[in-house]
């Protein structure tokens, strides 16, 4: 500090310069050396002296810490001066009384720590910019993968918390290895990161194809796996069909396909099963003592004993025959193949009788007493397949799911829900056995009301069913007041999955539904209930 006489020509000096020393011109400067206390500056002219004392407080030691720190994260300033007090002059960072420093916002501020005295020190700061959010797929199955990226800089490093679950990769790749989470963490140059959680769900199990692996063209066999719910699929029709849902195999021609069983579970992880399969020539036919019985769309091999004829069919329209005496159903009926032979013995002509069956027709279903009931009626549907053989088989399934224990051909219920879909799917076991046909019917159902003097609900429908656990009901409860409406849904087992309370509008429902999304595949029941009616739906999550 400076300090002046209006009195010219005098000199300075300080009774301790430990603590203050003073230049020619009044200029006092303090220790350097941390030392305070107070000095007596004089000020001298001749033999008269005047006196200043000068007071030297304690500055501040220098602020220790991170000079930088990333943008939403917290930094611990420290000085080893106690009795001060910390401030900041940026908005774009905060800072507390133990020196606990918070990035806001992107930017520099100059941090200062004061003592009471007045004395203080200074620190600089800057506040650097995490990574953007990442992006990409974060959930996926064990087993697979998926690649999360980042518009930010090239990252120093991609790391996962659990690589038992998830493992990660400096280009992005993240690995799913078991069922669990991990937090992934996207990290710069500057040290600042970004993170997202990945979710990596059960793998799939489509267990092992069993079952003959050939089967001659024209006849059928039946594959099975032990995991249940899965679809069948041919890699090649032309050659082998198979259920989708039945695993029968029926040979249409020679040659060899894959067989593939497609499983995807709750999560919707999905795995394939897949086995060689060989469809060949029907069993030889000896033309001379034999006749043939198969199928529109089939196939049959005949054979003579003698090489080097000609086969021929006397009606092409229900029979074709070609040059290797494979016999092809076009309709049904019956035709007459020749087989010609030409030698020095002159010509020889062997006819075999061939029968072309008619593949089994629709399915037809019949409801007693209708397809239009009250709830709690008891319902039968009873289903034919003509041209069915003797003995085929049913399966019943309403909005898609089988119903267990419903395989005969009729099948009753008192449990049926307004729009309902029943489909009764037959295999035949005639000439034709193997071939399958289905047919689907829809069910009404009127709601009975709580009391007979009040309005039923009507026109009141739940959309899409199937669906994924997020669906909607809309209609009419037949009133025109406002009054409230429990909604709730319950799985097979009658636990309650789902419960809310809405209210109509001049009788109106317009209410969206959105379950767990980890629910299982399967049917689901959906209860509303008011004042004056009651509403039960049967709807099916499917994945």
């Amino acid at each position: 500090t400076l300090l002046t006489d209006a009195t010219p020509g005098g000199t300075w000096s300080s009774n301790n310069i430990l603590v203050a020393t003073v230049g020619t011109s009044g200029l006092v400067t303090a220790s350097t050396t941390y030392v305070t206390g107070t000095a007596i500056i004089s000020y001298v002219i001749g033999s008269c002296t005047t006196t200043q004392t000068v007071t030297v407080n304690l500055t501040p030691l220098p602020i220790q810490g991170k000079t930088s720190e990333c943008l939403s994260t917290t930094t611990l300033l420290s000085d080893a001066t106690s009795g001060g007090a910390w401030s900041i002059n940026n908005l774009n960072a905060a800072i507390d009384g133990s020196g606990n420093l918070t990035a806001v916002a992107v930017g520099n501020s100059t941090v200062s720590y004061s003592m009471p005295t007045g004395c203080f020190t200074t620190y600089p700061n800057t506040i650097l910019p995490n990574p953007s959010a990442m992006f990409g797929t974060a959930t996926i199955c064990a087993g697979s993968t998926t690649e999360l990226s980042d518009s930010t800089a090239s990252a120093t490093s991609w790391t996962s918390s659990n690589t038992s679950v998830a493992t990660a990769v400096n280009s992005g790749i993240i690995t799913g290895i078991t069922a669990g989470t991990s937090v992934i963490t996207f990290t710069v140059h500057s040290g600042c990161i970004t993170t997202t959680v990945v979710t990596v769900n059960p793998a799939a199990n489509a267990g092992t194809i069993s079952g003959t692996m050939t089967v001659a063209a024209g006849a059928n066999v039946t594959l099975t796996d032990a995991v249940a719910g899965g679809a069948w699929s041919s890699s090649n029709n032309p050659i082998a069909t198979i259920g989708s849902s039945t695993g029968i195999v029926t040979g249409a021609s020679a040659g060899n396909v894959t067989i593939s069983y497609h499983v995807t579970n709750s999560y919707g992880c999905s795995a394939t099963a897949t086995s060689p399969f060989t469809v060949s020539a029907s069993a030889p036919h000896n033309v001379a003592t034999n006749t043939v019985t198969i199928c529109i769309g089939s196939s049959a091999t005949l054979n003579d004993v003698s090489p080097g004829g000609n086969w021929s069919s006397n009606n092409n329209n229900i029979a074709f025959v070609d040059n290797n005496g494979m016999v092809t159903g076009i309709s049904a009926g019956n035709a007459t193949i020749s087989y010609t032979l030409v030698s020095g013995f002159g010509t020889s002509t062997t006819r075999i009788p061939v029968t072309i069956t008619a593949l089994p027709g629709a399915v037809n279903i019949t409801a007693n007493p209708g397809t239009e009931i009250s709830i709690g009626d008891m319902l039968t549907l009873s289903a034919t397949l003509d041209n069915g053989g003797s003995d085929p088989t049913f399966q019943w399934s309403i909005n898609g799911v089988p119903v267990s224990g419903a395989t005969s051909a009729a099948y009753t219920s008192n449990s049926f829900s307004d729009n309902d879909s029943v489909t009764c799917e037959v295999v035949s076991n005639g000439a034709c056995s193997g071939y399958t046909a289905s047919k689907t019917i829809g069910i009404s159902v009127g709601s009975l009301g709580i009391s007979a003097n009040k309005p039923a609900v009507s026109n009141v429908s739940i959309f899409p069913n199937p669906n994924k656990g997020t669906f909607s009901i809309k209609g009419n409860l037949g009133t025109v007041t406002d009054e409230e409406v429990t909604v709730e849904v319950t799985n097979i087992l009658g636990q309650v999955i789902y419960k809310n309370k809405t209210m109509t509008q001049n009788g109106m429902v317009n209410e969206n539904i959105s379950l767990n999304g980890r629910l299982d595949n399967g049917m689901y029941m959906l209860n509303m209930r008011s004042e004056t009616s009651n509403k039960v739906f049967h709807f099916v999550i499917e994945k």
